[in-house]
């Protein structure tokens, strides 16, 4: 059986384009890569959602970690960029309870976050083993990082 995820489509420059899946008629069918977006800050969020859009990416938006974790129970994603500060659920706090929840899931997760020099952050990313962006960070550099976890 294969999984959700689906065969990986690339380009002529190797960059992943979307997913194959089977369909029950022995084809397959091409499938936009999700990346779902937990951000408080709008100008950062759309920021993200922009460039990752124009990169070929199905974007859906979450201004906190509740509403993060609404958005996880009802679909899956290929990557998920979260912000570390948040309001209502904090990004190690939706991390801790997505990887209760699911953890195949949980090792697609990218942080981002302008205190990863705080000793406590750093430690909680080093043992997470998850990649992050410092802020600020170029959009180039959360694409390519987007690409590598989707894969």
């Amino acid at each position: 059986m294969q999984s959700y995820y689906g065969k990986a489509v690339r380009g002529q420059t190797g960059g992943l384009l979307g997913r194959l899946l089977p369909t029950p008629a022995g084809g397959y069918i091409k499938r936009l890569m999700d990346v779902l977006v937990v951000e408080d800050d709008a100008d950062a969020r759309a920021a993200m959602a922009k460039a990752l859009t124009a990169s070929g990416f199905t974007v859906t938006e979450a201004d906190n970690g509740l509403v993060g974790l609404q958005h996880v129970s009802q679909r899956r994603f290929d990557a998920i960029v979260c912000d570390l500060r948040l309001p209502y659920l904090p990004g190690g706090a939706f991390y801790e309870e997505l990887a209760g929840r699911d953890p195949a899931l949980a090792d697609r997760v990218i942080f981002v976050s302008a205190i990863a020099h705080d000793p406590a952050v750093r430690d909680f990313l080093e043992r997470t083993g998850r990649p992050y962006l410092q802020k600020p960070y170029e959009l180039d550099e959360l694409i390519a990082t987007v690409r590598r976890v989707a894969a």
